[in-house]
């Protein structure tokens, strides 16, 4: 008799109905304004926006980079290659799977049988995520005195500060371990024991990288290029369209946006398109930030397909070096 999991069921309906409303709800609100958008996308720069493709590429690559120097940090025997493989095939199942087998889902699997240690291998995409996400926040924080000088818009400032403030709490409650113990009590909302205790395991192994300060270090590194680049490839992407936006509105735009996305989703569909035309159609036309938010998602889904693509020719296979497991 095949046992239903009504909770996961749930779940996998709140994502598609999350990411269905905003779609649905962008698709009226902007009734009349799309022919305008998609007018202004087919005039872009095609070679401009090939360069920025080659450019997405690189930039995915230096995010699996970041997760290697963080799984070699616990001394997991994973190479780098590997890494960069699985975090492409990743992005494909974030992206076009309406399930909770998400990209890390499918990371921890592969990576934990080579390392032996699925809890490691789960510990160190987290750990890699929170230090994404430090400076995600960290550039959007550091930006606010500069927006707040040359723009009168305070939504965007408030909801920066709101949400840093909330994320450095967490962040805190991750490296002080008294302090984590007087927040024990969260662990009561968790239902079954199982589940307490693989978050306590999970916990466990996250503050073992509070001595790997080298790897972490380097990881925030990576990250602020990441970011660099990032907003760099908005702003590209502006060029490409023949829009002038200021530089400086990229910084707290692009940050919110990210954030955004990752409400329960499918791959931040529909939020994220929301979030970048809400925010940019405030400094241009609505119909050049629709048509911005679009470029976004062609680059984004369009990535996504060729690692689909890779992942149907070799599978879970492509290995650049034996690897060593454990038992």
């Amino acid at each position: 008799m095949i046992k239903i999991n009504r909770r996961k069921i749930l779940k996998e309906f709140l994502r598609i109905g999350v990411s269905l409303a905003f779609v649905a709800g962008s698709v009226y609100f902007l009734r009349g304004r799309w022919m305008h958008a998609l007018e202004a996308l087919s005039q872009i720069n095609v070679s401009l926006f090939a360069f920025i493709f080659l450019l997405f590429i690189f930039l995915n690559v230096l995010v699996a980079l970041r997760l290697s120097i963080i799984i070699r940090a616990e001394k997991m025997k994973v190479s780098t290659g590997r890494v960069v493989y699985m975090s492409f095939v990743a992005l494909f199942f974030n992206l076009f799977l309406p399930s909770s087998l998400g990209g890390d889902a499918v990371k921890a699997y592969y990576l934990g049988k080579d390392a032996g240690s699925t809890m490691k291998a789960i510990s160190a995409i987290f750990v890699d995520r929170l230090v994404g996400l430090t400076t995600l926040m960290a550039v959007a924080f550091v930006s606010l005195p500069f927006f707040v000088i040359r723009f009168s818009n305070y939504q965007l400032p408030i909801v920066v500060a709101v949400i840093f403030s909330a994320f450095l709490f967490i962040i805190i409650l991750f490296l002080n371990e008294n302090l984590a113990r007087k927040f024990k009590f969260i662990s009561y909302l968790i239902p079954s024991e199982i589940g307490k205790q693989k978050l306590g395991q999970l916990y466990q192994a996250i503050s073992q990288y509070r001595h790997s300060r080298t790897a972490l270090f380097s990881g925030f590194l990576i990250s602020i290029a990441v970011q660099m680049i990032s907003i760099y490839m908005g702003y590209l992407i502006f060029k490409s369209l023949s829009v002038e936006i200021p530089f400086l509105v990229l910084f707290l735009v692009l940050p919110v946006t990210g954030i955004a996305s990752m409400a329960p989703s499918l791959g931040g569909l529909g939020v994220r398109e929301a979030a970048l035309i809400y925010f940019i159609s405030q400094y241009t036309t609505t119909a050049h930030a629709v048509a911005f938010a679009l470029a976004n998602d062609i680059l984004i889904y369009g990535l996504g397909l060729v690692c689909g693509i890779l992942y149907a020719v070799f599978g879970g296979r492509i290995r650049r070096e034996p690897l060593k497991t454990y038992d």
